[in-house]
């Protein structure tokens, strides 16, 4: 029941303080305290949200959104705490005055504001309730599409169309960078990651700039083989090792030529917090002289410890590769590749590969649920699980632990209008706002010359990885 009329109990609680003050030594002092000190609502889906109060700002609101689909909820929900020293009023829908009572259940879907008054009856102060819903599914992937629109391409001709064949992308310093061999040279294009002007926001994507005349890294480059490691990027070209700082300027390593190199496979961050295995270094495929061999560098990158001898069926080449958590804070690695350097290789299913120490490798077959065949797979570890997909751009794959997989569902999926771009060349890779990036080449079909597609690049994003989780059960 709300109470009509509140000018005539506001007057009349004025009249009561004035009468106190005049009582000598009866005087009664009232609480000038006029603010809510706790809120909360009935639960969501059997989940109790935490509403931020801002004192200053005379607001109230929950940080973390409530599910797609709670404004069902919400449109009849009861205030569960709202705790206060006074009263609380609200304007009806005449505009008059009404004490705010919380054992009627109300319509939260839009903002309200309440006026709390305090016992001395002359302090008062506002606050606007507003309960925040999301209006996506967080497990579906957002291709950065306004909502009702085709996903689309965020970015049409990112290298003016000179990127035709195989390519490397990597996140370098908050940038990505893409690698190609155009003409006999090696050329490279980047965008920012995140906003140049707001380092808290991330940027565009449609913002590309060709890079300065790369210097220092032969042409023959292993492009797979280019990897992130410690602020530097590293990279194979005729059986050397180079690195840059910059992704510009490349200098042949001083330290890791003692052994000829196949390839690169994944760098081992330092991840020095609680139990994560210590490992640091750059793993990778060398020469000991009679086989080939995993290796794997020091921390600095200085030198190499050999170790097991390479499996006939290792893939060599379009590498993919991701470091992760183990369920048991152990520091692991996968990988997934091809066997051949083109995209001729026919396969019954898709090895991946896994490593704990970067100088023995085992593959992860087994007898049901194996990974399909991909040509030119792709693997990442995203949101707690490893993903795989190729160059069809029809459907991902998902494991736990990178051993069984299946397909996902209809809400991690790729957009009907990547279909254009199935059988050309691609690259990917996740940054640390985690946004998957798919960068294609202007591609031309072997077959018959039709294009399938210009250089163009696709951004998308799990919707719970951009919420600020503050829930407690």
């Amino acid at each position: 029941m709300r109470i009509k009329f509140l000018s005539v109990i506001v007057s009349f609680l004025f009249v009561s303080v004035i009468i106190s003050s005049c009582l000598g030594s009866d005087e009664v002092e009232y609480s000038s305290d006029a603010t809510i000190h706790a809120f909360s609502i009935d639960t969501i889906y059997g989940v109790t949200y935490k509403f931020t109060i801002d004192q200053l700002g005379g607001k109230i609101y929950n940080e973390d959104s409530l599910p797609v689909g709670a404004d069902t909820i919400i449109d009849r929900i009861l205030i569960k705490t709202m705790s206060v020293t006074g009263f609380v009023t609200s304007k009806d829908e005449q505009g008059q005055d009404t004490l705010f009572n919380i054992a009627d259940s109300m319509d939260l879907r839009k903002p309200i504001t309440v006026k709390v008054w305090a016992p001395d009856g002359l302090n008062s102060w506002e606050y606007v309730i507003q309960v925040n819903v999301h209006q996506q599914d967080p497990d579906s992937l957002n291709w950065g599409n306004p909502k009702g629109e085709a996903p689309r391409a965020i970015k049409t001709g990112f290298s003016g169309g000179k990127i035709v064949g195989k390519q490397k992308s990597v996140i370098l310093n908050n940038e990505l960078i893409v690698y190609s061999i155009v003409n006999g040279q090696v050329v490279a294009y980047k965008t920012p990651t995140i906003s140049v002007s707001d380092p808290t926001q991330v940027a565009s994507g449609t913002n590309w700039a060709a890079l300065s005349t790369i210097t220092g890294l032969p042409a023959s480059v292993d492009l797979s083989s280019i990897l992130a490691f410690d602020g530097n990027l590293y990279a194979v070209a005729s059986n050397a090792v180079y690195y840059s700082g910059n992704g510009v300027e490349w200098t042949l390593h001083p330290n890791l030529n003692k052994y000829p190199v196949t390839t690169l496979l994944v760098g081992y961050p330092d991840v020095s917090t609680g139990n994560l295995h210590n490992t640091i270094g750059i793993s990778g495929i060398v020469n000991n002289g009679s086989t080939n061999v995993f290796a794997m560098t020091d921390a600095n990158a200085s030198s190499w410890t050999l170790g097991d001898q390479v499996p006939s069926n290792f893939p060599l080449y379009n590498i993919s590769s991701n470091t992760y958590s183990s369920s048991t804070g152990i520091l692991g690695s996968m990988l997934m590749g091809s066997t051949t350097p083109d995209m001729s290789e026919t396969l019954a299913l898709t090895l991946p590969w896994g490593s704990y120490n970067g100088t023995s490798w085992a593959d992860l077959s087994v007898l049901t649920y194996n990974c399909p065949a991909l040509k030119f797979p792709t693997m990442m570890y995203y949101n707690g699980q490893f993903y795989a997909f190729d160059n069809k751009f029809d459907q991902f794959y998902y494991s736990p632990t990178g051993i069984t997989w299946y397909e996902t569902d209809a809400k991690f999926f790729f957009p009907e209008e990547m279909a254009t771009r199935m059988g050309g060349y691609y690259s990917a890779v996740v940054d640390d706002n985690n946004f998957i990036w798919i960068t294609c080449s202007n591609n031309t079909a072997d077959s018959d010359n039709t294009t399938i597609g210009t250089d163009d690049v696709w951004r998308a994003r799990l919707n719970k990885l951009s919420f600020a989780s503050n829930t407690k059960n």
